[in-house]
This record gives C-alpha cells, structure tokens and sequence, in this order.
C-alpha cells in the first residue's frame, strides 16, 4: 500500500521571498534567498535559485560508511556525516565529503575545498533532487552548502562571486585542516592575506557561542541559514540579485528517470516561470506547476515532446481531489493537451505534495508481481467472512459456549455472518477509507449517461448475481429480510466496489464519466473477486464436501459464475462512470428487494 501512503503524505510549510530592510539607512540590503521548510524529517534548508536541493542538518546525524553508500542516488555527505573516508560513487552520484577519519588529514583537502572541486568538475547538480547530509555547521560545513547551493555561480571559475569566494575557502580550508600557522602557505600578498582573514574572523564571530558553551542549544538550521547570508553579504552586491525572482519550489517529484513535476509558488505568470526556469534547469521540468494561492493552480507540460500525457493527468488530480464530484460537472481539473488548471469554482482540496505525488501516481506503472499480490490480497479479503464462519463452526463442534450461533443444519446464523462483513469493514474503513473517502466512490454522481450500466445490470443480476441465503426461506421474518435484501447488499457493496476497487484504483488508470469506454483492471479483478466469493458464498453454511446437496446444485452454481462476473463487471463500470459508490448501491440493494418481493409472491 505504499502508493496509498505517498499520496496522502503530510505536506510542507512553505515560505515567502523576504528582503529586509536596513533600519539604519533606509536602504535595502541583500535579499533572503534561503528558505526553511517544515517536514516530517525536521526542519530543511533550500535555496530560491538552487530549488532541487536540499539541506539536512541534524545534530548528531551519522551513519557507517557502508549505510552512506545505501542511501537514495544523489546524496552529498558533509564533514563526518558519514564516517569513513571520502568517497565518489559516480554511477549513484553518492559522495562523501571528509577529511577526518580513514584518510591523511595533513594531506587531504577540506570539506570546502572538496565541494568546490566538485562544481569546478562539472557535477551535475541543476537537475533531479540531492540531498545535502550535515550534522553540524562549522564554518567549514556551511562554505561547503554555500558552494553546493551556489553552484550555478561557481561553475565555470569566471564569476565575480568566484573570484570573490575562492579566496576564503581556500584559506578557510587551510585553517580548518592545518591550523592558523601555516596560512602563509596560499601564497597571498600580506595586505591581501589580513584582508581575506579580517573577512573569516568576522564570520567566525558567530561561533563564540562554542566558547560560551552555548553551541549544543542552538538551532542548526536557523544558524546555517544566518551563516549564508552572511557569506552572500561578501559574494554578492545588490544589483547582482537584481533579476532575483520571487519563485520558490514547495513540491517535486520525479516520474521517470527524464520527467519530474515539480509545484513552484511565485509573483510571475506561467509564461513568465518557464522562461526563469530555462535559467535554473539545464532541462524544465516535464510538469510545471504554479500555484496562485492556496486553492489554484495552473498545470503547464514544460517539455512539449515528452509522451507522457497531461489528460493522464488531469483524470488522476479529478480521482483524488474532493472538491471535485457531480454537483457541478464543470467544477475539475482540466484544460487542453499543454496547460491546464484545478477546478474554477472551489480551487483544489489537494495540497502540493499530494498533486505531485498524484501527477507521478498517473503514469506508474505496477510490476505483475506485484499486481499479483495485490490480486490475491484483495481475494483474501473478500473472503475473510468466509473464514471466520468456518472457524466458528468448528469451535462449535468443540464448545457449547458458541452452539447457539448455529443453525441446522450446521451453519451461522445469518446475523453472525454479516458482523464478520462488518468487523472487516469498519477495519478498512478506519485503515484507508476514512482518510481518503471520497476516492473510494463516496461523493455525488456526475452526469446521467451511467443509468444505461444499471439497465444492462438487472437481468445478469437476477439470473445469477445475486445470491439470497439459504436461511431466509426456512425462517421468513422482518428482521431476516432486513439483513438479507438491505444490510447484505449493503456490505457487499461497500466491501467490494467501494474498498477493493478502490484500492486497485491507486495503482491503475479506471474509465470516466465522458471518457473512452474499456475493461480497466480494477473492474477486471473485482469482478472475478465478486464471482469467485458468490462462488463460496454457501460454504459459509456447510463448508465441508456435502456443500452442494447434488451434483445438480453444483452444477447451477457453476453456471452463475459467469453470470456473477458480468454481473459485477457492469456495476464496476456503473461505479466508475457515475464516479460514486451511491449509484452501486442503491442499484445493488433495489434489485435485491425486487428479487425479494417476486420470490415472496411466488
């Protein structure tokens, strides 16, 4: 269910361009341009111009060496957040950035001077999401996330900010690993050298909180982000950011290996964001996404070659969003085959790291193996009423305690059997539905086109689909015909066209209700699961050899399982046309009571 779990996986806060103001001359300083997002994780740090990277930095963060070289592709370990020796693992884009243990640290540069080499080599890092690993922010530590996070200025060593740069980590990286006496071993003019000092020692001021013993209380991530824009304060002038955007990245995912979505929040237009992006990205994003305001998005295919599709998208977004049912059938995600938007007239109910998880669900694509279980799952589910009856017959044979739950000859009492339809309903309810109930066909029908399903339903259903307990003809009373003709139904319905369907529904594409007609897997397999279980249905009664008095009834049964199949078949297509469970239903539960009256007149 790792699907199911993705996409209804909390969201991030996210964070507003802020440039302050210099309270001293009225004039504006450098603008902010990191941001701190809240997570599941704790608090990380990106950049508005680096939007795909991000930082972790946690107090005492460290894994093995073994571990690092586990960890999800494009990870960059910073200064002892991996311990071990520094490492490049290319095919991964893995890498281990130390200088303290299994290595020669007279002879081995800086974690600074390792991320600049890294950039200057031409690492890769304005496409896919890296993670930067660091466990705490030495002066070091944070050049090293400034380098990584500057990248785009620092490539190709011609940069003011280069230039401007290269001079503090140098001598940064000499302090750190060799210690103040040998300085002089950069080579640098001694004016020059007491300037570039001057300029380390006022960053190092925010470190006498170490000499304070203060250091192990402060926030790491505020610290960090204090500490970048100080050194932006000495890269940067203001007319450097002039262009600066206020364009942040809240949500991403990547699709395939090439594609991503990626939902960005801003002051431009959606024209204006893919050009800003062409300058951030060696490659835009296959989705782009703009949010407008809390509610309102518009959805842009930001490579017009690739082949993934955006009505794929939309009919996905329309699935998972609430907001959307049939009150107001032009209320969807929508648009044409470029760009499109959520819904006109109530915006959407999804939050960003749910759409890009959904955009990415849309064209996911199942292993058989896995597709295999998920069948088998779902049969073992539909029968667990089943089992639970067999089990208590047999506790019976053992106890009079349970003997009055059976009914000659040898079978449960109806009763008892629907509350094992009920316990494993009001477990799964609780499990996925509750969360995501709408999904699960709990809205208002769109449209009226599905009615033709609920015609083509009737005679499969009453000339097999349906199947009426053996009991309720051997005592006919109100309450027997209640729990036969409403609550059964009623359950089965819930159980199998509401949950299991609904389940399948994460993991493949189901018609809509103007959309191309086909057989989609979960209209496949809840209907074979429908059939098979009807199948069983009477071993609940006598689940030994006996089961069928004759080879007769053995033989009707047989022959209502097709009818079963299609039976079940039509109501998924009603379930998925009128987008609603409520159509299946009351479908489900009318033709029970008609079938009931004809047979109680006869």
């Amino acid at each position: 269910m790792d699907v199911i779990k993705q996409i209804f996986s909390k969201d991030v806060k996210n964070f507003k361009l802020n440039i302050k103001k210099n309270e001293a001359n009225g004039s504006f300083n450098i603008p902010d341009r990191y941001r701190i997002k809240k997570s599941a994780d704790g608090d990380l740090l990106t950049c508005v111009e680096a939007p795909n990277i991000t930082v972790k930095i946690q107090k005492g963060f460290v894994v093995s060496l073994s571990e690092a070289k586990k960890f999800p592709e494009r990870s960059i370990f910073l200064d002892g957040a991996a311990r071990g020796e520094p490492f490049l693992d290319n095919e991964r884009q893995i890498y281990n950035l130390d200088h303290h243990e299994g290595c020669e640290r007279t002879f081995t540069l800086s974690t600074s001077e390792q991320a600049i080499i890294l950039v200057r080599k031409g690492l890769n890092l304005k496409e896919k999401n890296w993670v930067i690993y660091a466990n705490e922010p030495d002066l070091d530590t944070v050049f090293a996330i400034w380098i990584l996070l500057n990248h785009m200025y620092l490539s190709s060593g011609e940069s003011k900010q280069y230039k401007k740069i290269i001079p503090l980590i140098r001598m940064e990286g000499v302090i750190d690993a060799l210690g103040l006496e040998l300085i002089d071993i950069l080579g640098f003019p001694p004016n020059y050298q007491k300037e570039i000092k001057n300029k380390i020692d006022k960053l190092r001021e925010e470190e006498k909180i170490k000499r304070e013993g203060m250091w192990n209380t402060i926030d790491y991530v505020e610290y960090t982000h204090k500490m970048l824009n100080k050194i932006d304060s000495l890269a940067f002038e203001l007319e450097d950011l002039r262009n600066l955007k206020n364009i942040v990245e809240i949500a991403r995912a990547e699709i395939t290996d090439e594609d991503s979505v990626v939902i960005f929040e801003g002051e431009l237009g959606i024209y204006e964001l893919e050009e800003y992006l062409n300058k951030l990205y060696n490659k835009k994003p296959t989705f782009v996404i703009l949010r407008k305001d809390k509610n309102t998005y518009t959805i842009r295919k930001g490579d017009l070659f690739s082949p993934l599709n955006l009505e794929k998208v939309y009919e996905r977004l329309n699935i998972f969003d609430k907001n959307v049912d049939g009150k107001v059938r032009e209320n969807r995600w929508g648009g044409s085959s470029q760009i499109g938007g959520s819904p006109r007239l109530t915006g959407t109910a999804l939050s960003p790291s749910q759409i890009v998880e959904i955009c990415k669900n849309a064209f996911y694509e199942p292993h058989p193996i896995e597709v295999f279980k998920l069948f088998l799952k779902s049969l073992f589910v539909s029968i667990i009423p089943h089992t639970l009856s067999w089990s208590l017959i047999f506790v019976s044979l053992l106890s009079d305690y349970f003997h009055h739950l059976i009914v000659y000859p040898m079978g449960i009492k109806i009763s008892v059997f629907y509350y094992f339809y009920l316990l494993v309903l009001v477990y799964y309810f609780y499990k996925y539905i509750i969360n995501s109930i709408h999904v699960f066909g709990f809205r208002y029908p769109i449209g009226y086109k599905w009615i033709r399903w609920i015609i083509l339903s009737i005679p499969f259903g009453i000339f097999g689909g349906l199947w009426i307990p053996y009991q309720f003809f051997i005592d006919i009373n109100i309450y027997n015909f209640i729990l036969t003709f409403i609550i059964g139904p009623l359950f089965t319905s819930l159980l199998y066209f509401s949950y299991i369907h609904g389940v399948m529904l994460f993991y493949f594409p189901v018609q809509r209700y103007e959309g191309n007609i086909f057989l989609s897997k979960p209209t496949l397999y809840t209907s074979l699961i429908y059939s098979i279980s009807t199948f069983l249905l009477p071993f609940y009664q006598y689940p030994f050899f006996a089961t069928y008095h004759n080879i007769l009834d053995l033989g009707y049964a047989v022959l209502k399982l097709p009818l079963s199949f299609l039976y079940a078949l039509f109501l998924c297509f009603l379930r998925e046309r009128s987008e609603s469970i409520y159509t299946v239903i009351i479908t489900h539960v009318l033709l029970h009571i008609i079938y009931a009256s004809y047979l109680l007149l006869k």
